[in-house]
């Protein structure tokens, strides 16, 4: 069964992507964003408490007759953590809520999966299995980077875990983490499907700073693209659209033309389109990860 479509806020709330140079959303374009991707069926919305003002953007522009499936993420929290805490979380999710204009949310995240493994991550752990028992939340997870971010993490309260994935970073689906992930329940939500744009862009126009065999990579896809009739899109989505272990694909959009123009593309048939996807994939875990750019703030 193919995943489905989760919206991505994160250029709702401040200026994030390399290829995005419009900034920020305007409100007027999210809410035109928002009523037409609920029309279209798509439920999930992608939020965190570090996108700038997302949250709070999303609360103003959601129509309140629009049952959105709404997560959020945690900031990333200090080294140690006390008794102390758990009223600085409690009162940081409260504000998250009242930001949405909502009484509960979805889905939970940590934006970093090692505050789990840091001294007195037990009243951690004991706070958000409080925010499913009080219903506040249907589902807790992770958001993480690579498989690394899974190491020594107890994963059976873990409901949700959002990683990237795209036809280039294949790096998670390669070393069975999306397999393992599935085979223990847990739902798998994809990201950075376009690795911030980039493979949708002409070679010709990527960073002076990407190593050449990466752009020679992206010449590669640009041609089999023209070969096959597609757009850099068409190939970026079929390939999130195969995979049958994904729950839900998470798309950043600026713009209600662009989600016209994936919306379109979605919903085309090209399950055929790539048949040899894991040639594709890069190995180079610097360019990789938008970390390691000194570009990107997430």
């Amino acid at each position: 069964m193919s995943p489905e479509i989760c919206l991505g806020s994160v250029q709702f709330g401040m200026d994030y992507g390399i290829t995005n140079y419009s900034g920020k959303v305007k409100e007027s374009e999210i809410k035109k964003i928002l009523d037409r991707s609920y029309n279209c069926g798509i439920q999930l919305i992608d939020t965190a408490q570090a996108y700038g003002t997302s949250e709070k953007v999303l609360g103003k522009c959601i129509n309140p007759k629009h049952q959105f499936l709404i997560i959020s993420k945690l900031k990333k929290q200090k080294n140690s953590f006390s008794k102390n805490d758990i009223s600085k979380w409690e009162n940081n999710f409260q504000l998250t809520l009242n930001n949405l204009k909502t009484s509960k949310i979805n889905g939970f995240l940590l934006h970093n999966s090692n505050d789990l493994l840091k001294e007195g991550s037990h009243f951690l752990k004991t706070w958000l299995k409080s925010l499913k028992q009080r219903k506040l939340v249907k589902e807790i997870g992770l958001s993480i980077y690579n498989s690394k971010d899974l190491n020594n993490i107890d994963l059976s309260n873990i409901d949700l875990v959002q990683l990237p994935l795209s036809i280039y970073d294949q790096r998670l689906l390669k070393d069975g983490t999306i397999h393992k992930l599935k085979n223990i329940g847990c739902k798998v939500f994809i990201r950075s499907v376009f690795l911030q744009g980039l493979i949708l862009k002409s070679h010709k126009d990527w960073p002076s700073w990407v190593n050449q065999n990466n752009v020679k990579a992206q010449n590669r896809l640009e041609r089999f693209a023209k070969e096959q009739n597609a757009s850099l899109l068409k190939l970026a989505l079929a390939f999130a659209k195969k995979q049958d272990e994904v729950d839900a694909v998470v798309i950043g959009i600026t713009s209600r033309k662009e989600l016209e123009e994936i919306i379109s593309v979605w919903n085309e048939k090209n399950d055929d389109l790539l048949n040899d996807e894991f040639k594709w994939a890069l190995e180079d875990e610097t360019f990789l990860d938008p970390r390691n750019w000194n570009k990107s703030i997430i």
